[in-house]
């Protein structure tokens, strides 16, 4: 018989048993083996995220106040409104403009069609759509597809990379149809307690400074030369594959001067036959170095012969020192160690999207210092979450998404970071599938895995991805990652099934749609062509996994005979930074 002491014992124990369990299942009900839709916030729950429907949104407006902010776009200011979703209607809500380089575009156009960020509780305190204090509305600039980010966001989750909420919604304004847009969740609190529970990290948004400050001489100069600047004199689209492939006929036909700017945009580096970026402006590459079929020789490789100058030296020897200034070049957006102040580091800290302390920045740093060190792999795996992270850049090499942490303005992603361990989520995706700084068809198809950067950037300036790729286990994740888009995704029509099934529930929307930057003969040659171009991309991963295939810049440069030919294809007709129909 159990006398009372022992009795008292097992009691206590039992209490304590209950109430960590019901911690537990309270916050992270995944540790027990608990996944359950009630889990779910509200919000997420409704139609405006559900991804076989198409929402409605419809904002009621003063017309005077909705002129005004449209004429003032770039100043991204909010007003009032009343907005009613799919029948449930919200008073007094906050709406304003919202991009970079996309919003600029637009207001220099003699277009209306913004994206826009709608912010529950700007003028009423915790009003929030079911839970849900702030979305966006995306205008498919650069997309004739339509669901190039839809695409993206799937394939980032079907690697189980946390990604926002997305679906399909038509905006009408004052009850007129205004467009078919993608309603994005907001990377924010609530995101952050639906994907990690309520005991969640820190979260930062790094950008470049001058692009976040949208607003001065300097950033309009920047986006000028970056884009405006490459465009022909009738303001068209720029197509490169159906430029003059002789250099005296592309100076005759366009001048010195379109010449020279094809040049920057290019870092001199496409030959005359516009097929594969060649190597005369990049680093003298070892002697003998042959084709490396391994891992390993594959690492030593990319560690002993960076493809490309960095960005920063580019910028010092082909920019007027106007256009960008040190700030906005070093600040933490690559993730680069300069030191432990942290004030070194704007571009991360000023983007804070949580309160963070002191404390909470250093530590920060110190993954930034173990990026720098080359780390024992147990070390890396202490301040980076390795499997996360793998997936993350699997899945944004697959989409050849370069306006990103991998691209120039090092920018559209989120670090998210607990316990001193970071991870990177992805954001703003209507410029992948080689929407952006990618070449002619033939290199994007070819975009190497081995060096997933954009051209003119080395893959040491981006440490976050070079330091994994330096460690032979590491990169056979990342491998294993590819290989699983290639034969589960795409090889199995995954992708196309995708498309055809978005096709049938938005294609009446965009041919509807008053606003759209594309023709709807466009938009069904769009997606005929995202088919394609998907075909030929996966041709070229399963080769440069097998061997087949050159899977750095500097090999593919070597051996452009050795690339999946992509000429047959048109990758401007998918949409490119600026929008084909976007005019001055």
């Amino acid at each position: 018989m159990i006398d009372n002491k022992h009795i008292n014992k097992i009691i206590i124990l039992l209490v304590i048993f209950a109430l960590i369990f019901t911690f537990v299942f309270s916050l992270k009900p995944d540790l027990i083996g608990i996944k359950s839709s009630e889990n779910k916030p509200e919000y997420a729950k409704k139609t405006l995220f559900d991804k076989e429907k198409i929402s409605t949104i419809n904002i009621i407006v003063d017309p005077d106040k909705w002129q005004e902010m449209l004429k003032n776009a770039t100043s991204e200011e909010y007003i009032l409104c009343d907005i009613t979703i799919n029948g449930d209607t919200f008073q007094a809500v906050g709406i304003r403009p919202k991009g970079n380089s996309s919003l600029n575009t637009i207001a220099k156009s003699d277009s209306d069609r913004y994206s826009f960020k709608i912010k529950m509780d700007k003028y009423v305190k915790d009003q929030s759509y079911f839970g849900l204090g702030k979305f966006v509305i995306n205008n498919m600039i650069g997309d004739a597809t339509y669901m190039k980010e839809y695409l993206s966001y799937e394939l980032f989750s079907y690697l189980e990379v946390n990604t926002p909420l997305y679906a399909f919604s038509e905006i009408f304004i004052n009850g007129e149809y205004w467009g078919l847009y993608l309603t994005v969740e907001s990377i924010e609190e609530e995101y952050l307690q639906r994907n990690f529970g309520l005991d969640y990290g820190n979260l930062y948004k790094p950008e470049t400074s001058n692009i976040e400050e949208n607003k001065g001489n300097q950033f309009e100069n920047r986006i000028n030369f970056q884009f405006e600047e490459m465009m022909p004199p009738d303001n068209n689209q720029m197509n490169i594959e159906k430029m003059p492939t002789d250099p005296e006929n592309i100076e005759e036909n366009k001048g010195n001067q379109f010449e020279n700017r094809m040049n920057f945009h290019f870092g001199e580096m496409m030959p005359p036959d516009n097929n594969q970026m060649n190597t005369e402006k990049m680093p003298t590459d070892p002697e003998n170095i042959e084709r490396h079929n391994n891992i390993k020789d594959r690492m030593n490789f990319q560690k002993e012969n960076p493809a490309t100058k960095s960005f920063e030296s580019n910028l010092n020897n082909q920019f007027p020192t106007n256009h960008f200034n040190k700030e906005s070049i070093n600040g933490g957006a690559d993730l680069i160690y300069l030191d432990d102040n942290i004030e070194s580091y704007p571009q991360i800290f000023d983007q804070a999207v949580t309160k963070v302390s002191d404390k909470d920045k250093k530590k920060i740093i110190e993954v930034l210092k173990a990026l720098s060190n080359n780390e024992s792999e147990e070390n890396i795996k202490k301040y980076i979450n390795v499997e996360q992270v793998l997936s993350y850049f699997a899945a944004n090499t697959y989409l050849v998404n370069l306006d990103s942490y991998v691209g120039n303005f090092k920018h559209n992603y989120y670090l998210y970071e607990k316990n001193g361990k970071v991870s990177i989520l992805p954001w703003d995706l209507n410029l992948s599938f080689a929407g952006f700084q990618s070449g002619n068809a033939t290199s994007a198809v070819n975009f190497p895995i081995d060096t997933p950067v954009a051209g003119g950037i080395s893959l040491e300036d981006r440490p976050l991805i070079s330091t994994l790729l330096k460690n032979e286990k590491f990169v056979e994740t990342y491998y294993d990652k590819l290989q699983k888009i290639v034969v589960e995704y795409f090889e199995n029509g995954l992708f196309n099934e995708s498309i055809n099934k978005i096709d049938e529930l938005i294609s009446q929307s965009v041919k509807n749609d008053p606003t759209k930057f594309y023709s709807y003969q466009e938009y069904k040659l769009a997606i005929e062509t995202l088919k394609k171009y998907g075909d030929l991309r996966t041709k070229s991963i399963r080769g440069q996994l097998e061997g087949s295939v050159p899977s750095t810049s500097e090999e593919q440069s070597k051996d452009p005979k050795a690339l999946i030919e992509a000429s047959t294809i048109n990758i401007s007709l998918l949409g490119t930074m600026g929008g084909e129909k976007i005019r001055n």
